[in-house]
């Protein structure tokens, strides 16, 4: 088994502080208090998914920080990269 090294997540999370705590990245569009316990469950693992409009396969590398998170294809991928969309967040000085 693998460890998990941070959290991608399309949509809101809970307890961010908590994560943040323990420094453990969190990276999501927001932050919501309902529980997801009982309405979220896996559907599959190690698969193509869509995120955020941009295809990920397994083994791609995924790197975030503060400003958001960029997919690098896996090695040898002939897949082209969409072109750079410019980002929604403003950025705090």
């Amino acid at each position: 088994m693998k460890a998990v090294s941070a959290v991608v997540v399309d949509g809101a999370v809970r307890d961010l502080d908590d994560c943040i705590d323990v420094r453990f990245p969190v990276y999501a569009r927001g932050t919501v208090v309902a529980t997801a316990r009982g309405r979220i469950m896996e559907e599959a693992t190690n698969v193509i998914i869509q995120f955020a409009g941009v295809q990920v396969r397994p083994g791609d590398v995924v790197m975030g920080d503060r400003s958001g998170i960029v997919i690098i294809p896996r090695k040898g991928s002939t897949r082209r990269s969409p072109k750079p969309r410019a980002s929604t967040k403003k950025r705090s000085r």
